[in-house]
C-alpha cells in the first residue's frame, strides 16, 4: 500500500545472535525477497536504517569499513534512484521511518543516539575492532556512545543526508574508541577467529612489516653470510627480537614455537587481517 510505514512492512523474526543491529538487517533482507516492488520512501527509509544498523555492527566489531562502505554506497545509490536528493520533506520523512522501525527493536534506541552512533562512524576515526579480531556484545557498544548522545542538541539530527554536528569532539572519540578497544573477553557465540590479546594482534602485525623490510631482510642476509650489520639492520634485527620475546611471554612458547606460529600464519593469510584459529595456543 501507498500509505504504509516501513515500522509496518517489516515482520520480526530474525533470532541472531548478533544483537538488534544484525536482526533489523535480516529483517529487512526477508521484507525485500518477498515483495515484487518497494516504494520510494520506503526505499529511501531502508537505505537509512541499513546504514545505521551497518554503523552499530562497526562498534560490535562485525562490520570493518570496508564493510560499512558497502551500506553507505547504497544510501547514497537510493538517493540517487529515488530522485529526491534535494527534498528535505522527503530525507526527513524516510530518515523519521528509520528512526521509528530501529527504536521499536530496542528502546533504548533513540533518534540521538542512532544520530550519534552513525555520524561517529561516517567521521572516520573510530577504530575498526574488527580488524583486530574484538566483537563485544551490542548492549556494550552502545553504551559508549550513551553520553555524547545526551548531550547532543536535537535539532542538530534532522537528516542524517548531512554530516551533522553531533557535539562529539576528539577527546569523546578518543575516550570511545579506547573503551572500545579495552582487554575483555569475546563474545562466546562469535563464529569469527578472534585474538584474545590486542596487544598480540598488535604484534603479529607488527612482525608482517618487519618481515617485509629491506633492513630485516638486510640483516638476515649479513647474518648468514657472517658479515657487518649496518646500524639500521641491526635495529631491525632487535625490533624483531623484542617483539618475539613479547609474544612468547603473551602466548606461553618458545620463541622457535612463536616464530614458526607467525610464519604460519602469514602464509596462510591472504591479507593484512591476522587471525588466530582456535587450536592456536594461548
Amino acid at each position: 500500500m501507498q500509505n504504509d510505514t516501513l515500522i509496518s512492512l517489516i515482520i520480526k523474526t530474525s533470532i541472531s545472535d548478533d544483537g538488534v543491529f544484525s536482526k533489523i538487517m535480516d529483517d529487512i533482507l526477508q521484507y525485500e525477497l518477498n515483495v515484487p516492488e518497494i516504494p520510494p520512501l520506503i526505499e529511501m527509509a531502508i537505505a537509512y536504517t541499513r546504514r545505521s544498523c551497518s554503523a552499530g555492527m562497526y562498534t560490535q566489531g562485525i562490520h570493518n569499513k570496508n564493510d560499512h562502505a558497502v551500506y553507505q554506497d547504497m544510501w547514497l545509490d537510493s538517493i540517487k534512484s529515488t530522485g529526491k536528493a534535494n527534498s528535505k520533506s522527503f530525507q526527513t520523512a524516510a530518515a523519521s521511518q528509520s528512526f521509528e522501525l530501529i527504536k521499536s527493536y530496542d528502546n533504548k534506541l533513540n533518534k540521538k543516539l542512532i544520530s550519534t552512533i552513525t555520524t561517529t562512524v561516517e567521521h572516520g576515526d573510530l577504530v575498526s575492532i574488527a580488524d583486530m579480531g574484538i566483537q563485544i556484545p551490542v548492549e556494550e557498544a552502545i553504551s559508549y556512545f550513551q553520553e555524547s548522545a545526551n548531550n547532543m542538541d536535537e535539532k542538530n539530527i534532522g537528516q542524517q543526508t548531512i554530516n551533522v554536528n553531533t557535539g562529539i569532539d576528539n577527546e569523546n572519540i578518543f575516550n570511545i574508541t579506547n573503551s572500545l578497544l579495552d582487554n575483555r573477553p569475546p563474545l562466546k557465540s562469535t563464529p569469527m577467529p578472534i585474538f584474545k590479546s590486542k596487544r598480540l594482534a598488535e604484534i603479529f602485525i607488527e612482525i608482517e612489516s618487519l618481515m617485509n623490510s629491506e633492513d630485516f631482510q638486510g640483516a638476515i642476509t649479513a647474518n648468514e653470510a657472517m658479515i657487518s650489520m649496518s646500524i639500521a639492520q641491526a635495529a631491525a634485527l632487535r625490533e624483531m627480537d623484542e617483539l618475539i620475546a613479547e609474544g612468547c611471554e603473551i602466548m606461553n612458547v618458545t620463541p622457535n614455537q612463536f616464530f614458526q606460529i607467525v610464519k604460519d600464519k602469514k602464509s596462510e593469510s591472504e591479507s593484512d587481517d591476522l587471525f588466530f584459529d582456535d587450536e592456536t595456543p594461548f
